[in-house]
Formats: C-alpha cells, structure tokens, sequence
C-alpha cells in the first residue's frame, strides 16, 4: 500500500479460489493484490510464489510447502521424473531433517541431523 506510509489493512483470507478440501492462507510477507472499498477490504489475488515453493519450469508435478520459515517447514512433492511419477516428503526442524523419496524402483526412509 505504498499511498498510505504505515498504515496496516486486516483483510479476511477467503479461500474462494481454492477447491474445498485445500486451506493456504497467505504466508507472512508474500505480495498480495488487495482490493479496496469504502468500508472493507479483500484479497484479491497473490502477485508471488513462496520461492522455495516453485518448481522447475521444465517439471509437471505439485509442491506443497507448509511452515513459516525454510528451518522449520514440510515439503510435499509429487512430480514426474522421465514421465514416471516420483513422491518425497521433506521434514525439517532447525537441524533435523526427515525425508521420505519415493519412485519406481527406489524407496528411501532417512532420519538424520545436519552438520
């Protein structure tokens, strides 16, 4: 809101974008079209993508990425590696880091702490 220096505009997050059985309520900071009335305010749209939260332009797939910072969030991935699918699940908690990979021929389970 670049009119008004300093000022702070609470607008409800309603998911009527969103099919019925998802809830992603805008992140902390992420750029958002916010549409103005007389006496109310509304989200319109979102202007940008979490960056960690895209995906390759190259890949088909999904990227669900829930937490408030990189050091503490979970990361659902499903995407297709030469046209076969591929899941992977990502856990991570300051240092500790959970991982779940899975794609044909190939399963990892790994539970560990970085350096």
């Amino acid at each position: 809101m670049p009119l008004w220096e300093n000022q702070e505009i609470f607008v409800p997050f309603n998911p009527n974008l969103f099919p019925g059985h998802y809830f992603y309520p805008a992140y902390k900071h992420q750029r958002v079209l916010v549409a103005v009335d007389f006496d109310r305010a509304w989200l319109k749209r979102y202007l940008d993508w979490r960056p960690e939260g895209r995906l390759a332009t190259d890949t088909q797939g999904d990227h669900i990425l829930v937490g408030k910072k990189p050091s503490s969030s979970t990361s659902v991935k499903h995407v297709y590696g030469e046209d076969k699918p591929e899941f992977q699940i990502l856990r991570t908690h300051e240092k500790d880091v959970q991982t779940i990979h899975i794609k044909e021929g190939y399963m990892l389970i790994e539970v560990k702490e970085k350096q």
